[in-house]
């Protein structure tokens, strides 16, 4: 995985807004089979009413692991508990650009 996933591991945890209310979140990253992938578990709950709540499950995929400075490929997949799904894809071309590809 690169080093920008691999910075987001740990538990974070925050408070901001979410569709216009006060909310808190707490964020749940962890490398998953020997590095080879990255789990990101997120999970919201509205200040004002505890049963207003919102989670998401995000899992990355890489062509190879945290100590390999090379990746070309990442894949993506995101689920969440109003029932939404997208699988996603970033590839890096020569010259240093990158092609996205999300289906929803």
């Amino acid at each position: 995985m690169p080093q920008a996933l691999a910075a987001l591991k740990g538990c974070w945890k925050g408070r901001g807004d979410v569709m216009e209310k006060p909310a808190s979140v707490t964020i749940n990253a962890r490398p998953l089979l020997h590095d080879a992938m990255f789990a990101l578990d997120a999970e919201s709950t509205a200040v004002a009413n505890h049963r207003d709540r919102y989670a998401a499950h995000l899992i990355f995929g890489g062509a190879g692991t945290q100590a390999e400075a090379s990746i070309d490929a990442i894949t993506g997949f995101w689920a969440d508990s109003f029932g939404g799904t997208a699988t996603g894809r970033k590839r890096r071309k020569r010259g240093g650009r990158v092609r996205h590809q999300i289906s929803v």
